[in-house]
């Protein structure tokens, strides 16, 4: 059996041999969204003499087994909490510094005079915070008519915005990472790997609810058309059957009230099931990989898409990985 393997540096120097003398856990959490990656570590330090990271380092995490190690990226320390008894060390840290100013709130208006794209968008909300910035094509060639910013830091409105255009937005390895949502897709375009998850083989367990949501066959947006003065629509398929679905909001152009009405027909057809499968640790699971299921049951096998994949290192046990999941579209 693979024998699983981390290796943790600390601003620069390796504490891995000093973690795994004491290592009660280490968790991964690799997902999308406002609160992106973190890591967390638990250390037993019974007698009171290890010193824990900083607040503010820098960790690099890799791990996985001895002959596939991943890299999972930086991440800086924002939490450390010394428990007792026993004695614990916990520390927290996150992909994105929790003190930055990309988590300062601002007020900012984007108008496609300067702003023709959100290529453009996100170019100045990574460079202000900091990033590298791995922007799909499909996602960067989007047309901008306006966007405001107002009283929201740059993170949580690269989060709205990635749910207007319907594109999972992260923070890994110093990048802001924007691609198009349920599509398996990494920040180059190419195919993230897919996971298999069988039975029998590597499934511990496993968690399926269906929801039986309203099905809709349309979405309607309404906008407002300012040269002639009047409102106008527009249309989306969602599914093949079921009434229509109107968005309340009336949307200043028919851009803005396309990306939207696009973005709530793909939605609505990932709400209709949730799935978590615990597994045998795999190192390549991420967050958009497809997760492909057999020979556990009707209703749970075939494809699912990951939204947050969670590696657990033990110190006296077996490396898991958590995958939470949501219905393809």
């Amino acid at each position: 059996m693979a024998t699983p393997r981390i290796q943790i540096i600390a601003d620069g120097t390796d504490v891995t041999g000093n973690i795994l003398s004491g290592l009660l856990s280490l968790t991964i959490t690799d997902g999308v969204g406002h609160d992106y990656d973190n890591v967390r570590i638990d250390i037993d330090d019974k007698d009171g003499v290890i010193a824990p990271p900083e607040k503010g380092a820098e960790l690099q995490v890799s791990a996985g087994y001895e002959d596939d190690i991943q890299d999972f990226g930086t991440f800086i320390v924002d939490q450390v909490s010394l428990n007792g008894w026993p004695q614990v060390i916990s520390v927290t840290a996150r992909s994105l510094d929790g003190l930055s100013e990309a988590k300062q709130g601002r007020d900012q208006s984007y108008r496609k005079e300067d702003y023709p794209s959100y290529r453009d968008i996100f170019d100045e909300l990574a460079d202000r915070m900091g990033l590298s910035l791995a922007l799909s094509n499909e996602i960067a060639g989007k047309s901008v008519e306006f966007e405001s910013q107002f009283g929201e830091s740059d993170v949580t409105f690269a989060s709205r915005l990635g749910r207007k255009l319907d594109a999972a937005v992260s923070v890994k390895e110093g990048r802001l990472i924007v691609v198009p949502r349920g599509q398996g897709q990494s920040a180059s375009s190419s195919s993230l790997p897919e996971i298999q998850v069988m039975r029998p083989g590597n499934v511990l367990s496993y968690n399926v609810t269906t929801v039986n949501v309203p099905k809709h066959s349309t979405v309607r947006a309404v906008w407002f058309d300012r040269l002639e003065g009047v409102d106008k629509e527009v249309v989306v398929q969602a599914s093949e059957e079921g009434p229509e679905y109107l968005l309340r909001q009336n949307f200043q152009n028919e851009n803005d009230a396309r990306e939207q009405a696009r973005a709530t027909a793909a939605a609505l057809k990932r709400g209709e099931g949730q799935a978590t499968f615990e597994i045998d640790g795999e190192p390549s699971a991420r967050a958009e990989s497809y997760v492909n299921v057999s020979g556990i049951r009707s209703l749970v096998d075939g494809r699912w898409r990951c939204t947050t994949a969670t590696h657990v290192f033990r110190g006296d046990g077996p490396y898991t990985t958590q995958l939470i999941c949501e219905a393809t579209v």
